[in-house]
């Protein structure tokens, strides 16, 4: 399970601090991903990466044009997103140009009562 966040630059930097030192400590650290905002965290994020991620997660192993065959999307559209999501950390890509998911569940943590 990957953990995606809204945090501002200095809980980020604390919390990549309080990562640091756990691993050093021997623990598992599960992976997380943070936003600045909620503005940054839909422009990265849209429902049609969503739908997206979704797809490679229930089938794994397609090919860029398979999966924009698939989707009913154009090519050059699905290589945009699929881009976007592995440069988050969302999509792998292999050297053949498979597509996985390195997680099979997000869980997206927004506290409204802080302003990021």
């Amino acid at each position: 399970m990957s953990r995606i966040e809204i945090m501002s630059t200095t809980s980020a930097s604390a919390a990549f601090a309080d990562a640091w030192n756990r691993a050093a400590a021997g623990e598992t650290i599960s992976p997380r991903i943070a936003f600045g905002s909620y503005a940054e965290l839909f422009s990265a994020l849209p429902e049609s990466r969503f739908e997206l991620l979704r797809h490679v997660v229930k089938q794994p192993r397609l090919s860029l044009s398979q999966l924009a065959t698939r989707l009913g999307r154009e090519s050059n559209i699905v290589e945009v997103e699929v881009k976007a999501l592995v440069d988050i950390g969302l999509l792998d890509q292999d050297a053949k140009g498979h597509l996985t998911a390195p997680y099979d569940e997000i869980l997206i943590h927004a506290d409204l009562t802080k302003a990021a």
